[in-house]
């Protein structure tokens, strides 16, 4: 029968030869080689050998199955943090009164032959010596009162966490009843920096500072006679704010200001001390952001213009994509309120061949993937003030119903399976990697982690680290003062300001 196998054209699918030369052994040790009716040649045949080769090439691969601890001693990926919230310490209560009763007691001493000393812990009483029944009555009165006691702090705690809970429930509510293909990124951005805030971000306030950089950028188009309908001229007109001080007329006021243009905070700019950094509305109130809030501002002036631009997404990193007036997609660089080159944003380094196949970067977040990505900051900023609970479990599912390849909610996740598994890990009382497979639920979730991780590799994601995030943020200023760059600004200034507005054709 070997020597069959070895001459036959027919191949074992999925099987190296020497799982081969094993089935064949195997099957001539059972006598199939000469079994009359031709085994070897039946259905049950291939079938059992189908059978016998998957066998086989299962026990290779969990044999050879590398386990790496050397994972859980990088930081998270894409540095988001995903904690499980501390289960609460169950105190041991109705206990206090025996203890200090049986402290008092000491050690019993019984002088009779054969007897020794009862020593340590608490000790039985002596029927002598038992407490009489006022006594044990008053000892469970004293035991229902810290049950009673204790209790209400559970439910006192229990309850201040759901208050604090309580602003993100209503956040989720009210972006759950948008339409995610025909929603206010405004409004959301507001619910959602808003339940962060516990609720102290006025809609007001909110409306009135987006509003003012809306007055601005009409400003600049009536200034420059540009058309308030033109797509190019509206988003000409609001890269100015990124550009270059302006000068702004306060209508409330009467007064006229030079505003700066609105900037990168390269100060904690993850957002790691103080989560805050990441938000629209720290931009708006102090002019300087970072490449989470500088995009989406971009895009919430643009909403109200009734502009269009789309957000699109690098490694650890977003920006604005809009159209020339030839309809080609063009990528504006808010960190530094310059257009780059399409080749300059994919040479991070960090962008391979399946990222690009799979539009993980570099691509137009269509409305309803802006609306996951919204869900998915709301999710992010639960985690950061909550762990992960039950809670952010709804979020996460309902981000991954919208969109499946959100790649936020499947970094959270993979996080999540790390988390679980370094504690699994631990508790099976940190085996040795090659003998982690002798733990099932330990390595089960570490298999788990595995393959959260090789989800996030099937879509092209490589964790970014920070050196290398930092260093790519410095080659932006190179970027900007490159000749074809230049030329690039000029050209989109020049198409913009070929679109006459209304206003100064009335006027002419």
């Amino acid at each position: 029968m070997t020597n069959w196998l070895q001459n036959s054209n027919w191949d074992l699918p999925g099987s190296p030869r020497v799982s081969a030369l094993k089935i064949t052994f195997l099957a001539d040790s059972l006598g199939l080689s000469t079994c009359r009716f031709c085994f070897r040649h039946s259905i049950v045949f291939y079938l059992f050998i189908g059978w016998l080769t998957a066998s086989f090439s299962a026990n290779s691969v969990l044999a050879q199955e590398t386990i790496n601890y050397g994972v859980f001693s990088k930081d998270a990926l894409g540095g988001v943090q995903v904690n499980l919230p501390i289960p609460g310490q169950i105190k041991v209560v109705g206990l206090s009164s025996l203890s200090s009763s049986s402290q008092t007691s000491g050690a019993v001493n019984n002088s009779s032959p054969g007897t020794g000393k009862l020593i340590g812990g608490f000790q039985p009483q002596l029927l002598n010596n038992m407490p009489s029944a006022n006594s044990a009555q008053n000892i469970l009165q004293q035991s229902d009162i810290e049950r009673e006691l204790w209790l209400n702090e559970i439910y006192k705690k229990e309850g201040e966490k759901e208050a604090a809970i309580r602003p993100y429930r209503e956040a989720f509510a009210k972006l759950s009843g948008m339409n995610p293909d025909h929603f206010s990124l405004s409004q959301a951005i507001y619910e959602i920096e808003n339940a962060y805030l516990e609720k102290q971000l006025t809609q007001e306030g909110f409306n009135h500072a987006l509003q003012a950089r809306v007055d601005q950028v009409h400003q600049i188009l009536k200034k420059q006679g540009l058309s308030f309908k033109n797509n190019l001229s509206v988003n000409y007109a609001i890269q100015q704010l990124f550009e270059h001080p302006n000068i702004y007329y306060d209508g409330q006021t009467q007064l006229t200001h030079t505003v700066p243009p609105l900037k990168y905070d390269f100060d904690d700019y993850m957002g790691q001390k103080d989560y805050t950094k990441l938000f629209a509305s720290k931009l708006l109130a102090t002019g300087s952001g970072q490449c989470h809030s500088l995009p989406l501002v971009y895009l919430m002036i643009a909403e109200q213009l009734g502009a269009k631009a789309w957000l699109s997404l690098a490694p650890e990193h977003s920006f604005v994509q809009f159209m020339d007036s030839h309809g080609r997609l063009l990528d504006y660089e808010t960190t530094n309120g310059n257009i780059v080159s399409g080749t300059w944003m994919a040479g991070s380094g960090y962008i391979n061949a399946k990222a690009l196949r799979n539009k993980t970067y570099l691509d137009t977040l269509s409305r309803r993937q802006l609306y996951a990505r919204c869900l998915a900051d709301l999710l992010l900023g639960y985690v950061n003030k909550f762990g992960y609970n039950d809670f952010a479990q709804e979020i996460k599912n309902r981000i991954l119903e919208i969109d499946p390849s959100n790649i936020t909610v499947l970094i959270v996740e993979a996080n999540l399976k790390r988390t679980i598994a370094w504690q699994a890990i631990k508790a099976a009382g940190m085996p040795k990697p090659e003998d982690l497979s002798k733990f099932p639920k330990a390595f089960q979730c570490y298999q788990d982690m595995k393959a959260a991780i090789n989800k996030l590799d099937d879509l092209g994601y490589q964790d970014m680290p920070s050196d290398a995030y930092r260093a790519w943020l410095r080659s932006i200023e190179v970027e900007k003062k490159r000749l074809a760059t230049e030329k690039l600004q000029e050209r989109v200034k020049l198409e913009a300001r070929m679109q006459k507005s209304t206003f100064q054709n009335k006027k002419n």
